[in-house]
């Protein structure tokens, strides 16, 4: 789904935005997690900021300038008429999880999904 997503973020309707890409980049702890907001495409590369706080200490930090390949995106996401499409990582956490957790975390990541 990415090469849709990748031509729909290069040319979004009409309340479409805050498209996001989320990397995973190998560390010596293995992979650490960043979504990418906002980010551009540039050649065959991708330029972006670090949107999320690292879990490790050393390393990028949120709000860095960051380069990565499409082989580094695990994930995407944007907002149709404040409407969340993408975002399978945290679909996949949310259908696994109880009802009261599935709403807390909806509640608190502010979640609106199209499911």
């Amino acid at each position: 789904s990415l090469p849709d997503f990748l031509a729909i973020a290069k040319r979004p309707g009409p309340g479409m935005d805050q498209f996001a890409v989320k990397i995973a980049l190998l560390g010596d702890g293995g992979p650490e997690f960043f979504w990418i907001y906002p980010f551009a495409h540039v050649g065959d590369r991708f330029i972006g900021q670090i949107n999320n706080t690292p879990l490790t200490p050393v390393g990028p930090k949120k709000g860095d300038t960051i380069t990565f390949g499409r082989h580094d995106i695990v994930d995407w996401m944007y907002l149709d008429a404040g409407v969340m499409k993408g975002n399978y990582s945290a679909r996949a956490i949310l259908k696994t999880a109880l009802p009261r957790d599935r709403a807390a975390f909806k509640r608190r990541l502010g979640l609106n999904f199209d499911f």
